[in-house]
């Protein structure tokens, strides 16, 4: 299962890099920050494996966990933010 967390990870990540281009057509951020485009990424994958760890401990199977590990990457700061 180690791997299918890496793979969770990765898919969050992508997800970070949807937000941060969707916040650069918003015109909510510069389309060079470099920045703000790795904070996005990072916070998606920690967020995506904060998901990983609780569809897990529900017994969640592997494909609907995937599922919100990839939403979770891409919304994690559209709630806070």
């Amino acid at each position: 299962m180690k791997n299918f967390l890496q793979i969770a990870a990765g898919v969050a990540t992508l997800g970070g890099v949807v937000s941060f281009l969707q916040k650069v057509k918003s015109g909510n951020a510069r389309p060079m920050n470099l920045t703000e485009l790795v904070g996005e990424m990072v916070t998606s994958a920690f967020v995506g494996i904060i998901t990983y760890w609780i569809c897990k401990s529900y017994g969640v199977n592997e494909y609907l966990t995937a599922s919100g590990v990839a939403i979770s990457g891409t919304w994690e700061r559209a709630r806070f933010f």
